[in-house]
């Protein structure tokens, strides 16, 4: 009887001990879902402006209308979308840098939306640059 009196002491104490002492979100776990959300931002932004510099291509209104259209990437946007990629790259890497800084229970996770985005990000700049290289 003493025995389980002892053990039934010990259960509860381990409990005490594993109680959640985070209730708040603290400003390194928001600022990695603002990472994360900046990172998804200047992706989206990236594909706007990637459409928006990419050479106009013949429809039907530009035949009717004897339209002349350029065959030429812009520049200027190529530029920015060369560092929206950048910087969305960047943004991911320091997002993952807080998040494994934060990664130190079991029941913390590595949030998986910021290593898909800073992979996608690093293969984008590789294939840009090499792409694009006459441009820059």
């Amino acid at each position: 009887m003493a025995e389980t009196e002892v053990k039934k002491g010990a259960e509860t104490a381990n409990e005490e001990t594993s109680v959640e002492r985070r209730l708040k979100k603290d400003w390194m776990t928001k600022s990695i879902t603002v990472f994360t959300g900046i990172g998804w931002g200047l992706t989206i932004a990236m594909v706007i402006i990637f459409s928006n510099a990419s050479p106009e291509k013949e429809n039907f209104f530009t035949r009717i209308f004897n339209i002349e259209i350029s065959g030429y990437w812009n520049e200027r946007m190529l530029y920015f979308t060369l560092n929206a990629l950048v910087a969305a790259f960047f943004c991911c890497l320091l997002g993952i840098v807080f998040n494994m800084m934060r990664h130190r229970r079991k029941t913390d996770h590595m949030k998986k939306p910021l290593v898909i985005l800073s992979l996608l990000s690093f293969v984008g700049i590789i294939a840009f640059l090499a792409y694009f290289a006459d441009y820059f």
